[in-house]
């Protein structure tokens, strides 16, 4: 689940994941990042270079925490002139659902990766 922090103007989204899982799971198994309803995407979550947002339709993280696990981050400009408590609910709520359903997935999707590419790395012969 995302960490919703506020601190004066700003707002920052740490994920569950790191940047460099969130980069496996898209190299690997790009759909796990999407939430689907009716064969169509709704939400979606990526690692970007770009600038780090977070709509209704997707979020992309593009910093890292400070603290030892490195868990991707979006910073946002808090615009005032609300309760920044509020603010985040009316204006973000949706999309942190959406992204809080995509995240409680990605511990086994990442697991499986890794077991998967353990799996081939051990099944190549180097001659």
């Amino acid at each position: 689940m995302a960490r919703i922090t506020a601190a004066g103007d700003a707002i920052v989204i740490t994920s569950s994941q790191t940047l460099e899982a969130l980069r496996t799971i898209k190299r690997f198994r790009p759909t796990a990042l999407m939430l689907t309803e009716e064969d169509r995407v709704v939400f979606a979550i990526a690692p970007t270079t770009g600038a780090g947002s977070i709509t209704q339709h997707g979020a992309c993280f593009n910093g890292e925490s400070h603290c030892e696990g490195k868990f991707a981050t979006i910073t946002l400009a808090f615009p005032g002139g609300a309760d920044v408590k509020e603010w985040i609910a009316d204006n973000l709520g949706g999309a942190l659902i959406k992204l809080d359903a995509i995240e409680e997935t990605l511990p086994l999707v990442l697991a499986a990766i890794q077991e998967e590419r353990a799996a081939i790395i051990e099944s190549i012969t180097v001659a």
